[in-house]
């Protein structure tokens, strides 16, 4: 039995507590063929990582947290060599599993078994479908949902340095302790506003989110590319793949090898000259010189593509500066719905949502449909406001301008 240092918050000021933590640090596989089995019959599991990811192209998995009925285990993959057992019972369990903000949690799990926790619930985003604040730290909902405010005093530690200090132990399991609290919390508050539906939604559409990072259309994420042409297209896609290739054989991370802009500006150049790819700025690095040839060979495999072979621009360009004023409007109504149904505006869609719905509703965006009207629960919250807002059926006024609520919509 371990303890650490809480703050309770429930009676307005901070008062020093000791919450009982029972972690046990898990180094030996005979210790964790008894956490898979224990695992087998548990309902709920929640769980964290500690990682490395600075200097390395995959995340280095340093700590694994876990917590089953009242229960926290701290496997140590440093020591124990193999945890595939706990990721294979973690994908393959009818057990809800909780994480916080899970994205490489995921991928982790994705990378030991080819998918993700079963039943994942990321608090991250349930905790959006109940209040204004997307994302949420943890720390903020241990705060909300638990009353408890934690240490993060271990946020900066190595956690490749063993033997791991107490400090680094506590710091571990508090990450891991308070998720069931939360989730039951948040489950209540989804419950009375008939909203389970909505974070079944999310979890399906975040799992196929964090699945897509292996699909091949990958390389679209780089940033600054929506203003390129096809044939530039086809050369940030060469490039995209020779980065991760190069960076996985060195265990390098990826803006090491060469970053996002300037694999903008090499497409932009459409040269296939090692020279002139050098005259770029910030390509005449030193660790950019062995690998000019390389670059240039992808660019020449780009402009040697036959037009049909080009991949296509996913997006028509839609003239968003002079629907300016009108976004900025829709912003507003926006804002008043999520403040309405209590639920956090970045969750609900991006700038970029927003203008394609304005752009959309307007004429102005050639696609069949835009995301907030093609998302589930989005549409029947907020893509038909802002549609009915942009035809005039509905009209923004002020009503009490002290109130919690101080505009609403006007039915025409």
């Amino acid at each position: 039995m371990a303890r650490f240092r809480a703050w309770n918050t429930s009676s307005g000021k901070l008062e020093p507590t000791l919450d009982a933590v029972n972690y046990k640090l898990v180094t030996q596989s005979s210790d964790l063929d008894a956490v898979v089995q224990r695992m087998q019959s548990a309902e709920l599991i929640a769980f964290d990582t500690e990682f490395v990811s600075e200097d390395c192209y995959q995340p280095e998995l340093c700590l694994i947290q876990v917590w089953i009925d009242e229960q926290i285990f701290l496997l140590d993959p440093l020591l124990l060599g193999d945890t595939g057992p706990f990721w294979q019972q973690l994908a393959n369990g009818t057990h809800i599993t909780l994480a916080h903000a899970a994205r490489e949690e995921f991928r982790f799990c994705q990378r030991y078994t080819g998918r993700g926790p079963a039943n994942l619930v990321d608090t991250q985003v349930a905790a959006a479908l109940v209040a204004l604040e997307y994302p949420a730290a943890y720390s903020t909902l241990v705060s909300r949902f638990a009353s408890r405010t934690i240490s993060k005093g271990e946020t900066r530690t190595n956690w490749r340095k063993r033997p791991l200090s107490d400090s680094q132990m506590e710091y571990a399991a508090s990450d891991v302790l308070y998720l069931p609290q939360i989730y039951f919390a948040i489950k209540s508050q989804l419950a009375k506003r008939r909203r389970e539906h909505w974070l079944e939604e999310e979890m399906q559409a975040m799992s196929v989110r964090y699945q897509d990072t292996v699909d091949e259309e990958r390389w679209r994420r780089v940033s600054g590319i929506s203003s390129l042409q096809p044939r530039e297209l086809a050369i940030i896609r060469n490039l995209y793949q020779w980065r991760h290739e190069t960076a996985q054989a060195r265990n390098h991370p990826l803006r090491r090898v060469i970053r996002d802009d300037l694999m903008i500006e090499i497409a932009r150049l459409k040269s296939d000259q090692p020279l002139k790819v050098r005259s770029i700025r910030g390509m005449n690095f030193s660790r950019h010189s062995n690998d000019l040839n390389e670059i240039a060979a992808q660019v020449g495999l780009a402009l040697q593509l036959p037009d049909d072979q080009l991949p296509k621009k996913v997006r028509s360009e839609a003239n968003y500066s002079k629907l300016s004023q009108v976004i900025q409007f829709s912003q507003t109504a926006l804002g008043i719905v999520c403040r309405r149904e209590h639920v956090a505006p970045a969750l609900v869609g991006t700038t970029q949502d927003l203008r394609e719905l304005v752009a959309w509703s307007m004429g102005e965006f050639s696609g069949d449909q835009t995301p907030l009207l093609d998302r589930g629960w989005r549409k029947e919250v907020v893509g038909d406001v802002i549609t009915d807002l942009l035809a005039g059926k509905v009209a923004i006024k002020i009503t009490n301008p002290k109130s919690e609520f101080p505009l609403e919509f006007d039915q025409r």
